[in-house]
């Protein structure tokens, strides 16, 4: 048996499949949320989100119920996962320099062959194009970071920030995991403390909407240059 495959097979059996019934689910509320926390960031960093319906091409790495998915209407969604291609070892089934905007969402802590998997991010991204990761910020989750047997490699925002950098990609800035809050949030020098001790980590009916939501990931945005340097 592998360890990591049989926990991304019991996450997606967690995750269960998207509504069918035409009511808002769960899960099209998150992908809603991630996209637009996605524009947010793009605004702030002033660069083109480049989500221009099918003359844009996504891609999820570590897609799970391919959720974000129901955020994408009209553009062209490409998920994969682990039961797809191994992260570790194997090129993306993707050509090069074809993908507008790259998500992968809590998969890189997973990730042992960091060298590989950032040069393949690299290679299938267009000039211009945007890599969006998550991860947990281990500045605030060291004492439960590894109670998962699958994570590897921890990241602050720091190290986040420096490896997508050596990777190539240009204007890469980090922000703290927090999903549509205001600007507020994402800017100044304690922008991660502020997101990471607010008293809420979900809604709360009894208490205003901008102590809630607390969150202790990483968010990085980088671009891909459209100069490669030659050695």
């Amino acid at each position: 048996m592998s360890l990591k495959y049989e926990y991304f097979r019991r996450r997606n059996v967690d995750l269960g499949v998207p509504s069918t019934t035409g009511v808002i689910s769960s899960r099209e509320v998150l992908a809603i949320r991630e996209i637009e926390t996605f524009k947010k960031l793009c605004r702030i960093k002033g660069i083109d989100p480049k989500l221009d319906g099918d003359a844009s091409t996504f891609l999820d790495l570590g897609s799970g119920d391919q959720f974000l998915r129901l955020a994408l209407d009209g553009t062209n969604y490409i998920p994969l996962d682990i039961d797809d291609v191994d992260f570790e070892s194997e090129a993306l089934p993707i050509l090069d320099d074809s993908v507008d905007v790259l998500f992968s969402l809590a998969v890189v802590e997973h990730v042992n062959n960091i060298d590989h998997f950032m040069s393949e991010c690299f290679r299938v991204l267009k000039p211009n194009g945007i890599i969006y990761l998550s991860t947990p910020n281990f500045r605030y989750c060291f004492r439960d970071f590894y109670n998962d047997p699958t994570h590897v490699r921890p990241f602050t925002e720091v190290s986040l920030c420096k490896t997508v950098e050596y990777y190539g990609f240009k204007s890469v800035e980090v922000f703290p995991s927090a999903r549509c809050k205001t600007d507020w949030f994402y800017k100044g020098k304690h922008r991660f403390t502020k997101c990471a001790y607010l008293p809420f980590l979900g809604t709360n009916k009894w208490a205003p909407s901008f102590l809630c939501g607390r969150a202790t990931g990483i968010i990085c945005l980088g671009v891909k240059s459209m100069l490669i340097d030659q050695c």
